[in-house]
């Protein structure tokens, strides 16, 4: 395979084989879209999850979809902050093709969607006018069930870039109209001010809203629960990391009916009904009574979502589960 590309030149730039990324984080997301392939060879977008990347990459990630028309574009649909930062212009939401100095990056994304071909870059870039520092970059081709690249997954790591600090949100403004206690978790303060934000001005944010490079931090305590209306019924979509550790296994994909201590009646889905017709967020606090003898204390906020902005579709869940020595604020 190294034939193929020690064949491409790009304008004096090597197209390389990504296994030889010098980068350690390249080479875990490397490894990591190997494990999506399938047996025919193409890893797919459907397969993708962010809640099982290392939390450290996602601000350095960047996904880019694939348009087909006379030509093939690429719109930005989400990036990780850092990217951001690193080249100081906003590019989420943008065609790559109308950023000046982005052609060589197009030719190259192109031939990755019309080759499936997956590469390392070492460069320096100058977009928007403005001067990026060198870098290191992964390019993953994602496909979709017809065989055809559907997005374009990328990795850049940027030279000199100083990670951002995450601050706490203060949500003592926010709490009295929506009628919620003060939290005792910085993960649930974040949580409510990430969903307050994206919601805007509407009653409830939509689920495409959410962008899982924004909430690195947050993503391991995260769940998304599906609402099935008729009748009334949830299952599990995602999982974060830190939640799994306390559930039981094997969940993702299954409903709340399956299972007797879950189904209507009980206190954990009455209350996803209470969030499902109130349309409204809703804290708990309770004692933990899963299999680890070391936590006491399970928290969580649940978040309604709706595509439509009226019936609640999905709930986005934030969740944290401490040990005994664990003090309300």
């Amino acid at each position: 395979m190294l034939c193929v590309y020690d064949s491409l030149q790009d304008e004096g730039m090597v197209i390389a084989d990504p296994a030889t990324a010098a980068d350690p984080d390249l080479k875990v997301l490397f490894e990591y879209w190997k494990r999506l392939r399938r047996p025919n060879g193409d890893a797919h977008y459907i397969d993708l999850d962010f809640t099982t990347l290392p939390r450290r990459l996602l601000p350095w990630i960047y996904l880019l979809q694939v348009e087909r028309g006379e030509d093939i574009r690429l719109k930005v649909r989400t990036i990780g902050e850092l990217v951001t930062q690193s080249i100081g212009i906003e590019l989420r939401g943008r065609y790559l093709d109308e950023v000046k100095g982005a052609e060589e990056t197009c030719r190259r994304m192109r031939f990755c969607v019309e080759r499936k071909l997956p590469y390392r870059i070492r460069n320096t870039a100058k977009w928007d006018d403005v001067t990026v520092t060198s870098y290191e970059a992964l390019v993953l081709p994602l496909c979709s069930e017809d065989g055809q690249v559907e997005y374009v997954l990328t990795v850049a790591k940027y030279d000199h870039v100083e990670p951002v600090a995450v601050c706490d949100s203060s949500l003592s403004a926010l709490n009295a109209p929506m009628n919620l206690p003060r939290f005792t978790s910085s993960i649930l303060d974040e949580g409510f001010a990430y969903w307050d934000r994206i919601r805007g001005d509407r009653r409830m944010p939509r689920f495409a809203d959410i962008d899982a490079v924004d909430i690195p931090k947050l993503l391991p305590h995260a769940l998304v629960l599906e609402v099935e209306p008729d009748p009334l019924d949830f299952r599990y979509r995602l999982i974060g990391e830190h939640v799994g550790t306390f559930v039981r296994k094997g969940l993702k994909g299954r409903s709340f009916r399956e299972f007797d201590e879950k189904k209507p009646g009980n206190m954990i889905f009455d209350t996803l009904a209470s969030v499902v017709y109130g349309k409204l967020p809703r804290f708990g606090r309770s004692s933990y009574a899963g299999e680890n003898p070391k936590m006491q204390i399970f928290q969580e906020i649940l978040l309604p979502l709706s595509d439509d902005g009226e019936t609640v579709n999905r709930i986005l869940i934030f969740a944290e589960f401490r040990d005994k020595r664990f003090k309300a604020r």
